[in-house]
């Protein structure tokens, strides 16, 4: 990637996902840093940011709308409902992420529901030993998947208010009407072995939307952005590049 004037550099907006703040960017970021003024959104309750969220991430998000927004996990969420609700950045970006994350009828290709309900007991047990089960899940499959976990699991564990909306976020939210619509210019970024957000889940995102860009990074699970962050960043900045 070159090294363009700092005053013309797009912005690019980078939204975490449950139960990890902002720090999970960090090896994306500077790797974008050399084209783009890169931004890390906190999500409410995240980081010391404050709780309840009430459309403050959207109000975040609305500060940036001529930014490229990427979303991680749940940030795919967090940024299509911002889509749904009147905001149109520059483009958007998933990464290990869909607009429905929990499997329904027609829509397979994602969480288990009852191992989605099984991961929201563990939580509400004890949070901090649902956190790690999370975390051993988000670094299954991927080739750096010990140091991943390790790192995962040394990261403060938000409070159970905050765990429990991003949970409801997951579970009832469905924006594949949103995704079909192709209000932005889109791109999906799928991990070869993720458990979470399965590599298959291209072909049903794809049906639903031929337009957008597709990307697949080898030998990583749902935390690419973490192990495999020069393909994500390259990725994305081919991406970007083809829109101008």
């Amino acid at each position: 990637m070159g090294n363009p004037d700092s005053r013309s550099r797009p912005s690019v907006i980078l939204i975490h996902g449950f139960g990890f703040h902002s720090f999970v960017w960090e090896p994306v970021a500077g790797r974008l840093a050399t084209n783009y003024t890169v931004r890390r959104l906190t999500l409410a309750g995240y980081g010391g940011a404050p709780g309840q969220r009430n459309g403050r991430d959207s109000e975040q998000l609305a500060e940036h709308e001529d930014a490229h927004w990427v979303g991680w996990s749940m940030g795919g969420l967090v940024a299509l409902s911002a889509l749904e609700g009147g905001l149109r950045p520059r483009s958007l970006t998933l990464l290990a992420s869909q607009p429905c994350m929990v499997a329904r009828d027609d829509w397979p290709h994602a969480i288990e529901s009852s191992a989605f309900q099984d991961f929201r007991r563990r939580i509400r047990l004890d949070r901090e030993a649902g956190m790690r089960h999370f975390a051993n899940l988000v670094a299954h499959g991927d080739s750096q998947a010990q140091q991943i976990r390790d790192q995962l699991q040394a990261a403060p564990v938000p409070d159970c208010a905050t765990l429990e909306q991003g949970l409801d976020l997951l579970e009832h939210t469905d924006l594949r009407g949103i995704w079909a619509r192709s209000l932005v210019a889109q791109q999906c970024i799928l991990g070869e072995h993720d458990a979470l957000v399965p590599a298959d889940a291209a072909h049903p995102l794809r049906a639903l939307c031929p337009e957008t860009h597709f990307g697949l990074v080898q030998h990583s699970g749902h935390a690419l952005l973490l192990s495999e962050p020069d393909q994500c960043a390259e990725l994305m900045h081919t991406f970007w590049q083809s829109l101008e």
